[in-house]
């Protein structure tokens, strides 16, 4: 994960605030492993309160979707926004985990 040139990243956040909240050991390992790296995390809206309260993240981007919204062009248009910042790495940490029989879906 080490790696001496990145400069920015992009973390996609989960859905769930409490998830936010246990993301932020994600955030204190990249900062740690890149110092001075600029991270910046694309979250549901509802979730962006969470982050102002994390030093580590520079920047919470909306996902500017209802949950189950389609918006194609609104995706397209993100898409255009997040490739022109140029983040030298992008990363996804969605992983579910939980008793049998109390699944969660997101």
């Amino acid at each position: 994960m080490n790696s001496p040139n990145t400069n920015k990243i992009l973390v996609v956040g989960p859905n769930w605030v409490g998830d936010m909240v246990m993301a932020q050991s994600l955030f204190m390992v990249l900062l740690q492993d890149n110092p001075g790296v600029r991270i910046d995390v694309l979250a549901p809206e509802w979730t962006l309160p969470v982050l102002e309260y994390m030093p580590e993240v520079y920047r919470g981007i909306e996902i500017p979707l209802k949950r189950g919204e389609l918006g194609i062009g609104t995706r397209y248009r993100l898409g255009k926004n997040l490739a022109a910042e140029a983040y030298d790495q992008v990363r996804s940490e969605e992983r579910r985990v939980g008793k049998e029989g109390r699944s969660r879906w997101s």
